[in-house]
């Protein structure tokens, strides 16, 4: 397991054998938790969910 906030400073994810499973996993994690603060009407957490699963996929997609 990975310490988020260390991985929300990469602009690169450093492993290319695990770079689309674990940045993957978190965006997933975080959308999720994004829809569902959504349907809850806690839009800034959406807000702050949705920011965070932006960076994991920009991670899953970093060469």
């Amino acid at each position: 397991m990975f310490l988020v906030d260390d991985i929300l400073a990469w602009n690169r994810w450093p492993d290319p054998s695990t770079r689309s499973g674990i940045p993957s996993a978190y965006y997933m994690a975080h959308a999720f938790q994004g829809v569902s603060e959504e349907l809850y009407g806690n839009t800034e957490t959406a807000e702050w969910a949705y920011r965070r699963a932006n960076h994991f996929a920009r991670l899953a997609d970093s060469d």
